[in-house]
């Protein structure tokens, strides 16, 4: 697979503006079993704002762009396009796997997990829903795509721990949860390296 990006930077550099189509085109083999792969990034000042990451910062691009690709070689051969997905997962059996661009997986499932997809969707009695939506003179679409993210990139963010005065321990730490149960997850760690009663353990977020 030859990929060219030419990658808008905006007027002015920011910080992780290089960064995007970088982190991008390392996912560029997603969750296929692409053994070859010829890459060129181009970076191009223009007359737009800066360029900078807001959610996804490249990967989802590189999604669309491998998922676009794979649609249309179903379509060139004649497959189904969860035929020619299911022929060119990564396989179980090959995890822990590293693929051309020197990512590292240590684990997936993909072929079930679309399964499921497929099954909760109740994919194949489509042809029976866009009918009625022909019949109704509604417009009726469905398609598929595979995502697989680079994230948590390791020492981007410190943390301490002070060890208070009547046996509790404070945990100081940047990041800020949403919702993800973070305050739970970190306390549980230092519980368990610690062998101190959780209930003891207070998390200091942001």
């Amino acid at each position: 697979m030859k990929v060219d990006l030419l990658a808008n930077i905006g007027a002015y550099i920011s910080q992780y503006g290089p960064f995007i189509p970088y982190i991008g085109v390392t996912m560029s083999t997603g969750v296929y079993d692409i053994q070859a792969l010829d890459v060129s990034v181009t970076g191009v000042y223009t007359n737009t704002c800066p360029v900078d990451a807001y959610r996804g910062a490249g990967r989802p691009e590189a999604a669309f762009l491998l998922e676009k690709l794979v649609d249309a070689c179903a379509h060139d051969l004649g497959l189904p396009v969860e035929e020619i997905r299911r022929r060119n997962f990564i396989r179980p059996e090959q995890f822990p796997y590293r693929t051309q661009t020197d990512r590292l997986y240590d684990t997936g499932e993909f072929a079930g997990h679309m399964d499921r997809a497929i099954e909760q969707a109740e994919w194949q009695a489509f042809p029976e829903r866009l009918a009625q939506s022909k019949a109704a003179g509604k417009i009726r679409g469905i398609g598929m795509a595979t995502y697989i993210e680079a994230c948590a990139f390791p020492g981007s963010e410190p943390a301490f721990v002070e060890l208070n005065g009547d046996g509790t321990v404070t945990l100081k730490i940047g990041t800020q949860t949403n919702g993800q149960g973070h305050a739970t997850a970190y306390a549980q760690f230092l519980s368990e390296k610690l062998h101190l009663d959780i209930g003891k353990i207070h998390v200091r977020q942001g």
